[in-house]
């Protein structure tokens, strides 16, 4: 869904009427606000009496028929939702982003983007890009604000326009490899063996303390060589048997793809 939400704002044209009156026309279009002269405004709840609303809304529906659009030039009244994000949240997040644990400035010149700010002004600011996915920073976000209420979609919409996500990271700029490829074996893994998605997630689960050397460096004698892999996923013999396709970062001719692989989850646990 949010994916969607993405390629939908990327559409939109950069100028605020613009986008506000094509937002509009597709909820009339959709059913999402009413095509009835019912709907009342805010401007109009108070600038008017109670006679002379039911006086203007007789005299306008006897001039409208069923299938025409009535404008309105103010915005309609919408109730607030009582899970709305407060402006707290928003700037945690925002702030959240821009950590350089979690995104990286982009070294070019001419990587910058302009962007609105709050008081209508235009700035240029510098192209930053993320070093994990979406999913992963809001997995983040949760551990370092757990007491904050937010879904992982409002959380991807909060998303600075100049914060570019990883599948955006141009060729020159370099990745781990390695972390991209458990980020890729981790996502095929997950259907067959209810494994974390994120790669901090997963470690979290196989070691008994992340900022132990010796559990890091799989020489721990509870957690070393994957031993509680097996009784966490309920990885039995029948299920590392079972087919698994995955993609892998492969160097070929001097050049790194991404190419698919075939095997069983053995295979790839090995």
């Amino acid at each position: 869904f949010s994916k969607a939400v993405h390629r939908s704002e990327r559409g939109l044209p950069n100028s605020p009427t613009k986008k506000k009156e094509i937002i509009q026309h597709l909820a009339l279009k959709h059913g999402i606000i009413p095509n009835s002269v019912e709907q009342t405004t805010l401007d109009s709840v108070v600038q008017t009496t109670p006679n002379s609303v039911a006086q203007t809304t007789s005299n306008s529906a006897a001039q409208t028929t069923p299938n025409s659009v009535v404008k309105i030039k103010s915005n309609p009244v919408v109730q607030a939702k009582s899970n709305s994000i407060s402006d707290l949240t928003k700037n945690n997040v925002i702030q959240f982003y821009e950590l350089n644990e979690i995104s990286n400035v982009a070294p070019g010149k001419k990587d910058v983007m302009v962007i609105q700010s709050y008081d209508g002004s235009k700035v240029k600011v510098q192209k930053r890009h993320l070093v994990m996915t979406v999913r992963e920073v809001y997995e983040q976000f949760k551990i370092s604000y757990p007491n904050e209420k937010i879904g992982s979609t409002s959380f991807s919409l909060l998303r600075p326009k100049h914060i570019l996500p990883i599948c955006d990271i141009p060729q020159n700029v370099c990745l781990c490899k390695y972390h991209a490829n458990v980020d890729l074996l981790l996502s095929s893994l997950n259907p067959i063996l209810n494994t974390p998605r994120t790669t901090s997630l997963f470690r979290e689960a196989l070691v008994c303390n992340s900022e132990d050397e010796e559990c890091m460096s799989s020489k721990c004698n509870n957690c070393g060589n994957l031993k509680n892999f097996d009784k966490l996923f309920e990885c039995d013999d029948e299920t590392r048997k079972k087919d698994l396709t995955y993609f892998q970062w492969k160097t070929n001719d001097s050049k790194i793809l991404k190419m698919e692989q075939f095997g069983t989850v053995q295979k790839a646990i090995n």
